[in-house]
């Protein structure tokens, strides 16, 4: 007898804390049903740039349309998170870019020019998110690293992204500071 589908969120990266890569819920998906007919790509949707992050998911989320949806959260290197309804191709439900100063940035924030940093063929032209974020379901609070030039200076800041409507969470971001004891470039 066929089994209903249970959604599994993929809150981090690689499914869950353990960062196995292992979808051990999965009930939908089996060898008998993933052929050429019955299985592939639904549909694509346009981002503002690379995306390196994991995309993320939270099935079942009110969002501040007031609609309940199966949610598809990705963040690019131009500094954007992007949530989507992930059964329906369309328009994002809503899009922050973290380049503003309502995200903490100065006016005119790049996110940092990849020729900045050091030549690499790995990342650019762009380096503002990278990481996967991570999501705190008990207060629906994404939590997400970016990357800025912002008048010749370089920040990283540490966002607590509202996933129901994008806005940033009460008390942040927060500047990341770090700094090292040496005598090398940067020091």
């Amino acid at each position: 007898a066929a089994q209903t589908p249970t959604p599994v969120p993929v809150l981090t990266w690689r499914y869950d804390l353990t960062h196995s890569g292992a979808n051990t819920e999965e009930t939908a998906i089996t060898p008998a049903n993933v052929a050429a007919n019955a299985f592939g790509k639904l549909f694509s949707l346009k981002v503002d740039d690379r995306v390196f992050a994991q995309p993320l998911y939270g099935p079942g989320l009110k969002m501040s349309d007031g609609q309940v949806h199966n949610v598809l959260f990705i963040a690019t290197e131009n500094d954007s998170i992007y949530a989507f309804d992930a059964d329906v191709k369309g328009n994002p439900i809503w899009h922050v870019s973290l380049l503003d100063a309502g995200h903490g940035a100065t006016s005119g924030a790049t996110p940092v020019p990849q020729a900045d940093v050091a030549p690499s063929e790995d990342i650019g032209p762009n380096i503002g998110i990278t990481g996967t974020p991570a999501i705190n379901p008990a207060t629906n609070t994404m939590y997400v690293v970016s990357n800025t030039k912002e008048n010749g200076q370089y920040f990283s800041r540490l966002h607590a992204i509202n996933i129901t409507t994008g806005a940033e969470q009460a008390g942040s971001p927060v500047a990341i500071h770090a700094t090292v004891p040496g005598t090398g470039d940067g020091s």
